[in-house]
């Protein structure tokens, strides 16, 4: 198993010895994106610049106009040169309003130098290209996503190393201790009461999340506020109160298929002009993923589809005011957190949300299964159910989906213990991250 922090920390070292493309780091604020990058050069002399800062010269940075203008400052201000080949990170990098006009040529003049940008709405730093006109930076540039912990980096913050390779080293067919299997869903609740981002894991009590998640928040909606006045060239509307009316009906119609009409009112103002815009902004910021249908033809059908935030703890927020979760917590209150969780690791394992789908049978009275997971070696059908008993219903679903797809795997997400019913693997949540390795 390759735990997402682990990757990306390898392919920041592999271009920091060796650049071709200019690396965007992006992802939500406090996903621990400044930190890894940090790691990855540790004992190496570079260059890091925070934009936020507001001492003199990171400002004259920040709205350096030309590429001529921003090299000299660099020169002058932060005894950069190019010619040294000394990583060079610009983080925050969303906050100068010109600096993607200047991909180009750093790319081109700057060929020895490893360049990292990064920040937390980069979408924006690229959506700049299109409204300007100006020459877009692809094929020069390889974007990451840094998210929130995936639960084997939460066991691991947690110092759970020896559970931690309990589960890499388990495989099906094999059974786990009815103890531990107590252990590890009881670590399960709590990770699905705090979430994934470091702090919050760090902080540990239900309070302190709470307040932690709360503040984090509400600069997210100034951001949305302040990035969406600017795309929408206007700050007539408050646009962070319409982002956070958006993610908190994507919590609500979790395990639902959603219109726009079921996210705001349609007699809202916004909903016309500026709801595609947000959506889009959101998904683009890492907060959400649409997860579009894919028929037994495997055609997309986008009219409607399910959505998930980018964080199970911020769905425990929004929908149970981050009170703690146990295993006797509201039936659908649990659903819905498992199903996001579920989204959430098989896009760790995927590493592209673009080979997540749901899947439909086209039949008269059609099956509908919770996620369709393309990995490169098979694809791979998945039902969630938030009980720990089996049913005939539970695998109703994948039988269809195995008429079709004989030798695709099959699996049900649900809270008890390991067992096999028809060649199809029943699994607790927590052994979710060893999907890509059973599959190969």
């Amino acid at each position: 198993m390759r735990i997402h922090r682990h990757f990306l920390h390898s392919e920041l070292l592999k271009h920091f010895q060796n650049p071709k493309e200019v690396i965007v780091l992006e992802g939500v604020r406090q996903t621990g994106k400044t930190t890894l990058i940090k790691q990855s050069l540790e004992g190496k002399p570079s260059l890091i610049v925070t934009l936020t800062d507001e001492t003199v010269p990171v400002i004259r940075l920040r709205e350096a106009a030309t590429f001529e203008d921003f090299s000299e400052i660099l020169a002058r201000d932060f005894h950069f040169h190019p010619r040294d080949a000394k990583p060079l990170v610009i983080d925050e990098a969303q906050k100068s309003l010109h600096l993607h006009k200047f991909i180009l040529k750093m790319h081109s003049d700057w060929k020895e130098t490893p360049l990292v940008l990064s920040g937390s709405a980069m979408g924006v730093f690229f959506k700049r290209s299109e409204i300007q006109k100006t020459v877009s930076p692809a094929g020069r540039v390889r974007r990451f996503v840094c998210r929130v912990f995936s639960f084997a980096e939460y066991l691991e913050l947690k110092g759970e190393e020896t559970l931690l390779s309990q589960i890499r080293h388990f495989n099906l067919g094999q059974t786990l201790h009815p103890t531990l299997h107590e252990r590890l869903m009881n670590l399960f609740y709590d990770y699905l009461s705090s979430g994934g981002f470091p702090e919050a894991i760090k902080f540990g009590t239900t309070e302190k999340i709470y307040d932690y998640l709360e503040t984090l928040l509400s600069f997210f909606w100034q951001d949305a506020d302040r990035y969406l006045s600017e795309l929408m060239g206007s700050n007539k509307r408050q646009y962070g109160m319409l982002f956070r009316t958006i993610l908190e009906s994507v919590a609500r119609l979790t395990c639902f298929n959603s219109t726009r009409a079921s996210l705001i009112s349609t007699d809202s103002p916004a909903y016309r002009t500026d709801l595609p815009v947000l959506l889009d902004a959101a998904e683009e910021w890492h907060f959400l993923f649409r997860l579009p249908t894919y028929m037994e033809s495997l055609t997309p059908q986008r009219h409607s589809s399910k959505k998930y935030l980018w964080d199970v703890g911020v769905v425990n927020h929004f929908l149970n005011v981050g009170r703690p979760i146990s295993g006797s917590s509201s039936p659908e209150l649990l659903a819905k957190l498992l199903e996001s969780f579920t989204a959430q690791e098989l896009i760790f394992a995927l590493r592209h949300k673009e080979r997540l789908f749901s899947w439909k049978s086209q039949v008269k009275q059609p099956k509908e299964m919770d996620f369709l997971a393309r990995f490169p070696e098979k694809d791979v059908g998945i039902e969630v159910k938030s009980s720990s008993s089996i049913s005939q219903k539970a695998i109703s679903q994948l039988r269809e989906f195995k008429k079709r797809n004989p030798k695709a795997p099959c699996f049900v997400i649900y809270l008890g213990p390991v067992m096999q019913i028809e060649n199809i693997w029943f699994i607790p949540p927590y052994l979710l991250g060893e999907l890509a390795r059973w599959v190969k």
